[in-house]
């Protein structure tokens, strides 16, 4: 299922650089496929090369195991030794399999992709070496807000949504997940708003640009996190992370600073309420919160001076009515 899909993949137009420099996409010389070639092939070229008339007859052709080793030895690149299964059942049986991929990704990680280790299939590797090519650029995986509680996304990070919608369109079966943060300079009780806001930011601007609502997930973390790293409480702790995930694995490896946080707050999935309509739903209740306060304190003050009624008018017409407006017109004086 793997193959086929990262075939899809692969067959369509690759117009980005090299994700790393220990990998390349031109096709190699022979002088660079000659150290690749395994054991078992070398034999079989020395056994030819003798050409004695006593020896067994060389085969014509090398097995086709061999060769397509030798071309994933040579190449590392998962989508273009996944277009190969296509060519026939034999050479989808030695493309496709779990041994196969996982000699890539052992390959790959002697080169210096750490992330690589233990991939098991080649549409994992071809994951990874989008999301190491995406996040090599200074803002990582990081989209950076406004500190103080901005919730726009500054200009410098926009590279990395668009980079990030582009990856969630070509692997269809990727989810992408953000979490969010603020500074520890924030109040309590505006934290977990300001982050929850951040991330619905970051979704609705990868929505808008073609990923499939059912990819997306998000976690208001707060200033849970950003107690418990290291990192200076500047204008990078008011941010947004992005992760890619596929079988099991996430790209990039999750720092160790999430592992810190005692309760880790619930996921939520898809894009959340529109954060227009929920400041409204915030105002609305803290109007609420407000006239109930007030409305305890008037009648805490009736019972200590019940002939205070009059007194009391001046702060009945204060208060906000659910509306906007004030409650003067519903506090006037009873008439005898």
């Amino acid at each position: 299922m793997e193959l086929e899909h990262l075939q899809g993949i692969g067959l369509q137009t690759v117009a980005t650089p090299s994700c790393t420099a220990g990998f390349q996409r031109e096709p190699c010389p022979a002088a660079a496929v000659a150290p690749a070639v395994p054991a078992a092939l070398r034999r079989q070229v020395e056994q030819c090369s003798r050409g004695s008339e006593h020896d067994v007859p060389p085969p014509a052709f090398l097995d086709l195991p061999d060769v397509v080793e030798t071309i994933g030895e040579t190449c590392c690149e998962p989508q273009l030794l996944a277009r190969l299964g296509v060519a026939s059942r034999q050479m989808r049986e030695c493309v496709g399999g779990t041994d196969f991929a996982l000699r890539r990704a052992e390959e790959m990680r002697r080169r210096g992709a750490a992330w690589a280790e233990g991939c098991a299939t080649l549409e994992l590797l071809a994951l990874g070496l989008q999301v190491q090519e995406l996040c090599m650029g200074p803002t990582k995986n990081h989209v950076y807000f406004p500190y103080g509680g901005g919730t726009d996304p500054r200009a410098v990070t926009m590279p990395l949504i668009d980079g990030a919608a582009v990856v969630g369109k070509r692997f269809p079966r990727v989810r992408l997940h953000v979490d969010a943060h603020v500074g520890k300079a924030a109040p309590g009780f505006i934290a977990k708003t300001c982050s929850l806001h951040r991330a619905r930011v970051v979704l609705r601007a990868l929505a808008s640009r073609g990923v499939a609502e059912g990819q997306l997930s998000s976690t208001a973390w707060g200033k849970q996190v950003q107690l418990c790293w290291s990192e200076p409480d500047d204008d990078t702790a008011a941010r947004a992370e992005v992760y890619f995930s596929l079988g099991g694995r996430e790209f990039p490896p999750r720092p160790g600073y999430y592992g810190l946080v005692a309760s880790p707050p619930e996921p939520e999935v898809g894009l959340g309420l529109d954060p227009d309509l929920e400041d409204r739903d915030l105002r609305d209740e803290a109007d609420a919160r407000r006239r109930l306060v007030g409305l305890i304190s008037l009648r805490q003050g009736l019972a200590v001076r019940p002939r205070g009624l009059l007194q009391a008018l001046p702060f009945l017409r204060r208060l906000p009515a659910s509306g906007g407006s004030t409650v003067g017109a519903a506090a006037s004086p009873p008439t005898a």
